[in-house]
C-alpha cells in the first residue's frame, strides 16, 4: 500500500515537471529566441517624420526702377521719339513748362490744360468764356493773367479760376507776359511803347521799362528764359533790354516779318524766325544773331514755311523749330541740321524743351500735343 502511494506521487510528481517545462513563460511569449535559449528584444523601426525644410522669408517682389530718360544732346538728337501722345480738343498754340519739367501748360484758343509730363495726365483744365480773355499763363506759378476790358488785369489761379489778385495798370494795355518763375507780369502799354512790370504777389508796380521805338502800333515783349532780360520786337526788329539797368542792345533789323524769337539761357545768341533773300533767292530761315554786339551768326534754312515757334535747349547746344509737319533740329555750334522729326499731317505750331533737357514738347494744329525723349 505504502509502495503503491509513493508510485502514484512519483508519477504525479513527473507529469508535473513536464508539464511546465512545455508551456512557455507568459512574458516571452511570440518572442524570438537567441542563442542558448536567451530572449532579445525586438526592434521596430519606426521612419523618421519627414519635416518641410524652413525657407528663408522672401522679400516681396519689386518693380524695377523707372530708367532716367537721357539728356537730348546734339550726338542723339536724331534718335528722338515720341514716347507719349495725346489729343486736345482744340488747335494748341502755346507751351510753356514748369521749372521741375513735372507739369507743361498747353493754351488754346478757348483756355488751356495744364498736364502731367510723367503721364499726361490733365491736372486742371480752364475754359475761358467771353467777354474773359486769356492772356498768358505760367506753368511754374499756376497762375493765368485775364482781362475782360484790356484795362485791368485779374491773376487768377490756373486750378480754380479764383482772383488772387488784380492788377490797374495806369492805361490800357495790349499785352502780358509772365516771367520764367511767374512772379512778374510785364504789361504792354496801348498809350505810349512802353512796359509795366507787375509783383502778381503783392500786386505792386516794380518798374516801367521805356526806349524801344518803332512806327509799327503793334509790338510784343518776352522774357529771356533766366528772367534777367526783355526781348522788344514789332515787325522786322528786334532789340534785348536788361532788366536791371533799363539798357537796350543794338537794334537787330530783318528784310521780313520776325514770326518767333529766343534768346539762348547765356543770352549770347538770338535766333528770330523770318524771311529774306538768301543766295539770290526769297526764302524762309532762322537768323542767328549776337544780341550783344549786334553782328549776324548765321543762317538756318527751315524749308518752305516761316517756323511759328523755336526753343533752346538749357545748354543752348540745339535750336528747335517747328515747321510744316517736321519738327527740325540744329547744332547751334555748327549752324547744322541734325534732326528732321514728323509724327503728324498736321502744321506743328509749338516747341518747347523742358527745362531739364530731358523732353520736347510738341503740338500741332489738329490738336496732338507730344513728347518726345530719346528711347530707353
Amino acid at each position: 500500500m505504502k509502495r503503491s502511494y509513493s508510485r502514484i506521487l512519483a508519477a504525479f510528481l513527473l507529469v508535473l515537471i513536464l508539464a511546465g517545462c512545455s508551456l512557455p513563460p507568459a512574458s516571452s511569449q511570440n518572442a524570438p529566441t537567441g542563442e542558448k535559449g536567451q530572449i532579445t528584444e525586438t526592434v521596430v523601426e519606426v521612419p523618421p517624420t519627414e519635416v518641410e525644410p524652413t525657407l528663408p522669408p522672401t522679400d516681396t517682389p519689386q518693380p524695377a526702377p523707372t530708367p532716367e530718360p537721357e539728356r537730348i544732346t546734339v550726338q542723339n538728337a536724331a534718335q528722338l521719339a515720341v514716347i507719349q501722345e495725346t489729343t486736345l480738343e482744340n488747335s494748341p498754340f502755346q507751351i510753356e513748362w514748369s521749372m521741375d519739367s513735372a507739369t507743361f501748360g498747353v493754351q488754346n484758343q478757348d483756355g488751356l490744360e495744364l498736364l502731367k509730363s510723367a503721364d499726361l495726365t490733365v491736372e486742371s483744365s480752364v475754359v475761358i468764356d467771353q467777354p474773359v480773355f486769356l492772356l498768358n499763363y505760367s506753368a511754374e506759378g499756376r497762375r493765368m493773367a485775364t482781362t475782360a476790358d484790356q484795362t485791368t488785369a485779374e491773376v487768377r489761379d490756373i486750378s480754380t479760376g479764383d482772383v488772387l489778385q488784380t492788377i490797374h495798370p495806369d492805361s490800357m494795355f495790349t499785352g502780358a507776359v509772365f516771367s520764367p518763375d511767374g512772379n512778374t507780369l510785364a504789361l504792354t502799354s496801348g498809350s505810349e511803347i512802353a512796359v509795366e512790370l507787375w509783383d502778381v504777389t503783392e500786386g505792386e508796380r516794380l518798374q516801367t521799362l521805356k526806349g524801344f521805338e518803332t512806327a509799327a502800333p503793334v509790338y510784343n515783349v518776352k522774357f529771356s528764359s533766366n528772367g534777367q532780360s526783355l526781348i522788344w520786337w514789332a515787325r522786322a526788329g528786334v532789340q534785348v533790354m536788361s532788366i536791371a539797368s533799363g539798357q537796350l542792345g543794338p537794334r537787330l533789323s530783318h528784310e521780313d516779318f520776325v514770326s518767333a524769337l529766343e534768346l539762348s539761357p547765356n543770352g549770347q545768341i538770338l535766333a528770330a524766325a523770318t524771311a529774306g533773300t538768301l543766295d539770290g533767292e526769297f526764302m524762309p530761315f532762322i537768323q542767328l544773331w549776337d544780341p550783344n554786339s549786334g553782328q549776324a551768326l548765321g543762317e538756318l534754312k527751315t524749308g518752305q514755311q516761316i517756323p511759328y515757334s523755336i526753343s533752346f535747349s538749357p545748354d543752348g547746344s540745339l535750336l528747335a523749330a517747328g515747321t510744316d509737319a517736321i519738327i527740325l533740329i540744329w547744332d547751334v555750334a555748327e549752324k547744322e541740321q541734325i534732326a528732321a522729326l514728323t509724327n503728324s499731317s498736321a502744321r506743328i505750331n509749338a516747341v518747347a524743351f523742358s527745362p531739364d533737357g530731358t523732353t520736347l514738347a510738341s503740338s500741332s494744329e489738329d490738336g496732338k500735343v507730344m513728347l518726345w525723349q530719346i528711347p530707353r
